[in-house]
């Protein structure tokens, strides 16, 4: 009777010893989560709020408010996020401006064009229309649509500046520079981190790395 015990306590133990792993293993993902989904946790690299987010209940598109000037700087290579509260929804990067303003200065800013990342993101396509889901910035807003509604700001947009590294070189025998950039690297920097740290990707960040 007392080999049966002894072997029954040694079972429990064992077991409450994985189980407490388990649970210690979660509760770090867990914590990580809240911190890598977190924007304020990407202050620190120089993200900022470019601007907060108005939705129109009826078509679907965005009204960008709260303008800072980030939005229209002259400026070809970001990393952003879109955050609902302070939930990083969306990571992704471009090589085109955020924004570009119409000469019309209404309240249709910026512009809606495949020519600004945020202008597309805002407006191009249609949201609520079947055919049109499969369509990044489409998806997004559709997604977004609820939260956008509730209040103004509950859905934002942040964005780090990237720097454009100067090359020097010749041509034809004459000195000659270009300029590359890496926030496509960023962007799969960030998201490698938070999906082998979390497990997960933000909601809307689909498909592989």
């Amino acid at each position: 009777m007392t080999n049966i015990n002894t072997t029954f306590d040694s079972l429990f133990e064992e077991v409450n010893q994985r189980f407490s792993t388990f649970k210690i293993t979660e509760i770090k993902k867990q914590m990580a989560v809240l911190e890598l989904l977190n924007i304020k946790t990407y202050e620190q690299d120089g993200f900022k709020i470019v601007a907060d987010v108005e939705a129109d209940p009826y078509d679907g598109t965005w009204r960008l408010v709260e303008q800072r000037p980030s939005l229209y700087e002259d400026h070809n290579s970001w990393v952003y996020a879109i955050v609902v509260g302070e939930e990083i929804v969306k990571i992704g990067e471009t090589g085109l401006p955020l924004g570009i303003q119409s000469k019309r200065g209404d309240l249709s800013q910026p512009i809606i064009s495949t020519t600004c990342r945020l202008g597309r993101l805002r407006g191009f396509g249609k949201t609520f229309q079947d055919s049109w889901q499969r369509d990044t910035d489409v998806r997004i807003r559709s997604a977004l649509h609820e939260e956008a509604c509730q209040a103004v700001g509950k859905v934002s947009i942040w964005a780090k500046r990237c720097d454009m590294i100067g090359i020097k070189s010749k041509l034809y025998g004459e000195p000659f520079e270009t300029f590359t950039t890496y926030h496509k690297q960023i962007e799969k920097a960030y998201l490698t981190r938070i999906q082998n740290e979390t497990g997960i990707l933000p909601r809307l960040n689909v498909g592989k790395i």
